[in-house]
Protein backbone atom coordinates (compact mmCIF):
# COMPACT_ATOMS: atom_id res chain seq x y z
CA UNK A 1 0.00 0.00 0.00
CA UNK A 2 1.30 3.28 -1.02
CA UNK A 3 0.98 6.92 0.26
CA UNK A 4 -2.53 8.35 -1.38
CA UNK A 5 -4.24 5.11 -1.21
CA UNK A 6 -7.76 4.01 0.03
CA UNK A 7 -8.29 1.32 2.13
CA UNK A 8 -11.84 -0.64 1.36
CA UNK A 9 -13.87 0.97 3.71
CA UNK A 10 -12.68 4.93 2.24
CA UNK A 11 -9.67 5.51 4.85
CA UNK A 12 -7.06 7.68 3.39
CA UNK A 13 -3.72 5.33 4.08
CA UNK A 14 -1.54 8.41 4.24
CA UNK A 15 -1.01 11.42 6.48
CA UNK A 16 2.61 10.71 8.19
CA UNK A 17 5.06 12.43 6.10
CA UNK A 18 9.19 11.58 6.66
CA UNK A 19 10.75 12.88 10.11
CA UNK A 20 11.62 16.76 9.94
CA UNK A 21 15.06 15.88 12.87
CA UNK A 22 17.75 13.55 12.16
CA UNK A 23 18.35 11.10 14.94
CA UNK A 24 20.88 12.89 17.74
CA UNK A 25 19.01 16.06 17.71
CA UNK A 26 16.32 14.71 19.99
CA UNK A 27 16.63 12.98 22.86
CA UNK A 28 17.67 9.47 22.48
CA UNK A 29 16.00 6.31 24.06
CA UNK A 30 19.65 4.69 24.06
CA UNK A 31 20.74 4.97 27.69
CA UNK A 32 17.37 6.32 28.78
CA UNK A 33 15.24 3.61 28.09
CA UNK A 34 16.03 0.69 30.09
CA UNK A 35 16.51 -2.05 27.85
CA UNK A 36 14.57 -5.53 28.40
CA UNK A 37 16.16 -8.69 27.64
CA UNK A 38 14.51 -10.90 24.55
CA UNK A 39 13.72 -13.40 26.78
CA UNK A 40 11.73 -11.94 29.35
CA UNK A 41 9.22 -9.76 26.29
CA UNK A 42 6.65 -12.62 26.31
CA UNK A 43 6.06 -12.97 30.16
CA UNK A 44 5.88 -9.34 30.51
CA UNK A 45 3.55 -8.53 27.54
CA UNK A 46 1.31 -10.54 29.33
CA UNK A 47 1.10 -8.25 32.64
CA UNK A 48 2.33 -4.57 30.75
CA UNK A 49 -1.02 -2.76 28.53
CA UNK A 50 -2.00 -0.02 27.77
CA UNK A 51 -4.78 -0.57 26.69
CA UNK A 52 -7.24 -0.24 29.41
CA UNK A 53 -6.11 3.55 30.18
CA UNK A 54 -7.74 4.80 27.24
CA UNK A 55 -10.64 7.17 27.71
CA UNK A 56 -11.23 9.08 24.45
CA UNK A 57 -11.48 7.12 20.73
CA UNK A 58 -10.45 9.44 17.91
CA UNK A 59 -11.18 9.59 14.60
CA UNK A 60 -9.32 11.44 12.14
CA UNK A 61 -12.57 11.18 9.44
CA UNK A 62 -11.18 11.68 6.25
CA UNK A 63 -8.57 13.85 7.57
CA UNK A 64 -4.57 13.57 7.29
CA UNK A 65 -4.27 14.43 11.18
CA UNK A 66 -2.87 10.32 11.63
CA UNK A 67 0.63 12.04 13.21
CA UNK A 68 -1.73 14.27 15.31
CA UNK A 69 -4.27 12.11 16.15
CA UNK A 70 -1.62 9.53 17.76
CA UNK A 71 0.87 11.82 19.04
CA UNK A 72 -2.41 13.70 21.04
CA UNK A 73 -3.77 9.94 22.00
CA UNK A 74 0.04 8.76 23.63
CA UNK A 75 -0.32 12.01 25.81
CA UNK A 76 -4.03 11.08 26.72
CA UNK A 77 -2.88 7.35 27.52
CA UNK A 78 -0.03 8.55 29.87
CA UNK A 79 -1.71 10.88 31.77
CA UNK A 80 -4.04 8.47 32.70
CA UNK A 81 -1.14 5.54 33.55
CA UNK A 82 0.28 8.65 35.80
CA UNK A 83 -2.72 8.94 37.41
CA UNK A 84 -3.96 12.53 36.22
CA UNK A 85 -7.25 13.31 35.22
CA UNK A 86 -8.56 12.41 31.67
CA UNK A 87 -9.30 15.26 30.15
CA UNK A 88 -10.31 14.72 26.11
CA UNK A 89 -7.98 16.67 24.01
CA UNK A 90 -8.35 18.27 20.44
CA UNK A 91 -5.48 16.69 18.00
CA UNK A 92 -6.98 19.43 15.29
CA UNK A 93 -5.81 22.25 17.45
CA UNK A 94 -2.47 20.44 16.75
CA UNK A 95 -2.57 19.64 13.64
CA UNK A 96 -3.46 23.11 12.07
CA UNK A 97 -0.30 24.01 13.33
CA UNK A 98 2.29 21.50 12.07
CA UNK A 99 0.69 20.68 8.12
CA UNK A 100 1.44 23.61 6.94
CA UNK A 101 -1.44 25.16 6.15
CA UNK A 102 -2.46 21.97 4.07
CA UNK A 103 -4.21 19.03 4.91
CA UNK A 104 -1.24 16.46 3.79
CA UNK A 105 -0.47 14.93 6.83
CA UNK A 106 2.56 15.89 9.11
CA UNK A 107 5.68 14.40 11.24
CA UNK A 108 5.50 12.53 13.82
CA UNK A 109 8.60 14.67 15.23
CA UNK A 110 6.54 18.44 14.52
CA UNK A 111 3.73 17.16 16.37
CA UNK A 112 6.11 15.95 19.43
CA UNK A 113 7.69 19.15 19.48
CA UNK A 114 4.68 21.08 19.30
CA UNK A 115 3.06 18.92 22.06
CA UNK A 116 6.31 20.11 24.15
CA UNK A 117 6.08 23.53 23.17
CA UNK A 118 1.94 24.11 23.49
CA UNK A 119 0.46 21.29 24.36
CA UNK A 120 -3.30 20.29 23.11
CA UNK A 121 -6.04 22.13 23.58
CA UNK A 122 -9.49 20.02 25.06
CA UNK A 123 -11.94 19.46 23.67
CA UNK A 124 -14.18 21.51 25.69
CA UNK A 125 -12.04 24.80 25.28
CA UNK A 126 -11.60 23.88 21.01
CA UNK A 127 -13.99 21.10 20.05
CA UNK A 128 -13.21 19.32 17.00
CA UNK A 129 -16.21 21.07 15.12
CA UNK A 130 -13.66 24.22 14.81
CA UNK A 131 -11.65 21.89 12.25
CA UNK A 132 -8.36 22.45 11.44
CA UNK A 133 -7.91 25.70 9.74
CA UNK A 134 -9.43 27.97 12.31
CA UNK A 135 -6.83 30.19 14.24
CA UNK A 136 -7.05 29.06 17.96
CA UNK A 137 -8.49 31.20 20.27
CA UNK A 138 -6.35 32.90 23.24
CA UNK A 139 -8.14 30.96 25.60
CA UNK A 140 -7.40 27.57 23.66
CA UNK A 141 -3.60 28.43 23.70
CA UNK A 142 -3.92 29.02 27.80
CA UNK A 143 -5.21 26.29 28.33
CA UNK A 144 -3.42 23.64 25.90
CA UNK A 145 -0.34 24.42 27.86
CA UNK A 146 -1.90 22.56 30.83
CA UNK A 147 -1.67 19.39 28.38
CA UNK A 148 2.07 19.20 27.28
CA UNK A 149 4.41 16.41 26.82
CA UNK A 150 7.42 16.30 29.28
CA UNK A 151 9.28 14.01 28.29
CA UNK A 152 10.36 12.26 25.18
CA UNK A 153 12.85 9.66 23.37
CA UNK A 154 13.82 9.40 20.10
CA UNK A 155 13.55 5.17 19.29
CA UNK A 156 16.06 3.86 16.86
CA UNK A 157 16.16 -0.05 17.44
CA UNK A 158 13.25 -2.86 17.65
CA UNK A 159 14.74 -3.60 21.42
CA UNK A 160 13.93 0.22 22.33
CA UNK A 161 10.80 -0.42 21.05
CA UNK A 162 9.80 -3.25 22.43
CA UNK A 163 11.46 -1.88 25.79
CA UNK A 164 9.51 1.54 25.94
CA UNK A 165 6.16 -0.65 25.95
CA UNK A 166 7.33 -3.13 28.82
CA UNK A 167 7.79 0.22 30.83
CA UNK A 168 4.39 1.23 30.15
CA UNK A 169 5.24 4.23 27.42
CA UNK A 170 2.82 4.64 24.46
CA UNK A 171 5.06 4.36 21.43
CA UNK A 172 4.00 7.00 18.18
CA UNK A 173 5.18 5.77 14.89
CA UNK A 174 5.40 5.17 10.95
CA UNK A 175 4.52 2.77 8.93
CA UNK A 176 2.69 2.51 5.52
CA UNK A 177 2.38 5.84 5.29
CA UNK A 178 0.10 6.02 8.60
CA UNK A 179 1.74 7.05 12.18
CA UNK A 180 -0.31 4.83 15.07
CA UNK A 181 0.10 4.67 18.81
CA UNK A 182 1.46 1.35 20.15
CA UNK A 183 -0.24 0.34 23.20
CA UNK A 184 1.06 -3.42 23.79
CA UNK A 185 3.94 -5.95 22.81
CA UNK A 186 2.13 -8.96 21.10
CA UNK A 187 5.04 -11.28 19.90
CA UNK A 188 6.23 -10.25 16.36
CA UNK A 189 4.00 -6.89 16.05
CA UNK A 190 3.04 -4.71 18.41
CA UNK A 191 -0.67 -4.13 19.63
CA UNK A 192 -1.92 -0.32 18.03
CA UNK A 193 -4.07 1.95 18.91
CA UNK A 194 -5.73 3.68 16.05
CA UNK A 195 -7.41 7.10 15.03
CA UNK A 196 -10.62 5.58 13.35
CA UNK A 197 -12.55 4.98 15.46
CA UNK A 198 -14.73 1.95 15.73
CA UNK A 199 -11.82 0.13 13.84
CA UNK A 200 -11.11 -3.62 14.24
CA UNK A 201 -11.50 -4.73 17.93
CA UNK A 202 -12.97 -0.69 19.41
CA UNK A 203 -10.40 0.73 18.20
CA UNK A 204 -6.91 -1.62 18.27
CA UNK A 205 -5.50 -3.67 16.02
CA UNK A 206 -2.70 -5.33 14.14
CA UNK A 207 -1.24 -2.53 11.54
CA UNK A 208 2.56 -3.88 10.98
CA UNK A 209 4.96 -6.24 12.54
CA UNK A 210 8.39 -4.36 14.07
CA UNK A 211 10.24 -5.60 10.73
CA UNK A 212 7.65 -3.47 9.10
CA UNK A 213 8.50 -0.23 11.24
CA UNK A 214 9.08 3.02 9.12
CA UNK A 215 12.29 4.86 10.97
CA UNK A 216 12.31 7.55 8.34
CA UNK A 217 8.75 8.53 9.79
CA UNK A 218 10.21 7.92 13.55
CA UNK A 219 9.02 5.83 17.08
CA UNK A 220 8.20 8.44 19.74
CA UNK A 221 7.61 7.44 23.76
CA UNK A 222 6.17 10.03 25.66
CA UNK A 223 5.82 11.07 29.20
CA UNK A 224 3.19 13.73 30.18
CA UNK A 225 4.48 13.65 33.76
CA UNK A 226 8.11 12.95 35.46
Amino acid sequence: MSVGEFLSNGRPAWGCLPRKTRPGERPMAEGRIKLVPESEWDALAKQISLRPHRRTLLDQNGFGSCASESSTQALMLDRVLQGLPHVPLNPLFVYGRVNGGRDGGSSIDDNIDFLVKHGCAPESVWPRSKGWRAEPSKEAWAAAAEFRILEYWDISTVAEFVSALLCGMPVVHGAKGHAICAVEHKGPYPLILNSWGQWEDDGYGRWCGYNEVNWGYGAWAARAAT
